[in-house]
């Protein structure tokens, strides 16, 4: 199935490699100080947007993966679940 060959236009949201791009560039050279600055001043521009949502100080929401490919993702999980095979929860104590 598709989701196992993950190509970025396929199931990438569209404005995530927006949100990338731009915290890269706006990242880029310059002095700790500056780069910061700018930095700060992207995620601003990002948020007017809409394309970033600052949940609290330090967190922040944003989509990833385009609806089409989730939906194939849960499909192909219920196909999973059905076939019987083994499966075993995470641990989560590590």
């Amino acid at each position: 199935p598709e989701v196992y060959y993950l190509d970025e236009v396929a199931v990438l949201a569209p404005g995530f490699r927006e949100v990338v791009d731009a915290i890269r560039q706006a990242g880029a050279g310059g002095t700790s100080k500056s780069s910061t600055d700018a930095v700060a001043k992207c995620v601003a521009d990002l948020k007017e947007r809409g394309l970033i949502q600052q949940v609290r100080p330090g967190l922040f929401l944003l989509e990833v993966l385009n609806t089409e490919f989730c939906g194939r993702l849960e499909e192909e999980l219920a196909h999973f679940r059905a076939s019987g095979l083994p499966s075993t929860a995470p641990n989560t104590m590590n």
